[in-house]
């Protein structure tokens, strides 16, 4: 035979019921929290991509300038290799030639660091490859993981909807006033109610009276004096309460 629900019972039952909405809704944060830790490793990999292909496209730039200074040295020399041809006299022609000389000496060392810019360039070209690659991958594990990770926030948000609905008939049962005081201890504590432990508050550990712990027996709505958390005996501690009365009643 099933036993009838009373009140206290009910809102026991609801208590329990929203322990478990609270763990669902960590289990979803928890979730949400990978999402973001995803997302953030992702913004990273761009960035590195970004910073990356920045540092060739800065060395290319390099590259271009000193190319073009070659040229400009190119079309300078032969203006003035020219000009040695058309000179009247001795001291402007060691002018010239000294202005020749400079030229292909600045020439040289141009060529010396055009040819470093290159390499610098090729293993720029190369790392950013590199990056790419191994970026591209590992986003590739990202946006898996991704997926799997909101797939389970779909369903959880899912069993949430259908139990928050569930939770309007469970509430009907339980009296107003302690629905009150419940909602309004619930905004301040994870666990607004709590079972006695060996006589005392389980959450803060003050020691329940003799009075109330007969009063919880009989499942009356009980706050402790210390912490106002909501108390309860739970059956084995209920019996326990029971047993002591009875005996002191007989020995009465």
């Amino acid at each position: 035979m099933v036993s009838e629900q009373t009140p206290f019972s009910t809102f026991i039952d609801l208590v329990a019921f929203d322990q478990g909405l609270r763990r669902l809704h960590g289990q979803i944060e928890q979730l949400e929290q990978a999402k973001r830790e995803f997302q953030d490793q992702q913004n990273v990999i761009e960035v590195q991509k970004i910073q990356a292909k920045d540092r060739v496209h800065q060395l290319c730039k390099e590259v271009d300038k000193y190319e073009l200074r070659m040229k400009e040295l190119d079309a300078h020399l032969k203006e003035k290799k020219a000009r040695l041809y058309i000179v009247s006299n001795t001291k402007e022609y060691q002018s010239i030639n000294t202005e020749i000389n400079i030229t292909k000496s600045e020439q040289h060392n141009l060529e010396n660091t055009l040819i470093d810019a290159w390499n610098k360039v090729e293993s720029a070209q190369k790392m950013y490859e590199k990056i790419e690659k191994e970026h591209k991958k590992k986003l590739e594990e990202i946006h898996v993981l991704r997926q799997e990770v909101q797939r389970k926030i779909d369903v959880f948000q899912q069993e949430l909807i259908s139990k928050e609905q569930a939770r309007d008939d469970k509430e009907k049962c339980v009296p107003d006033e302690w629905l009150e005081k419940y909602s309004m201890m619930r905004m301040r504590v994870a666990d607004p109610v709590v079972p006695v432990l060996n006589t005392s508050c389980s959450a803060c550990f003050y020691t329940v009276t003799e009075q109330g712990m007969q009063q919880l027996s009989r499942n009356q709505l009980l706050q402790c004096k210390e912490c106002y958390r909501f108390l309860y005996l739970e059956q084995k501690d209920e019996n326990e309460v029971k047993k002591t009365e009875s005996s002191s009643e007989t020995n009465a």
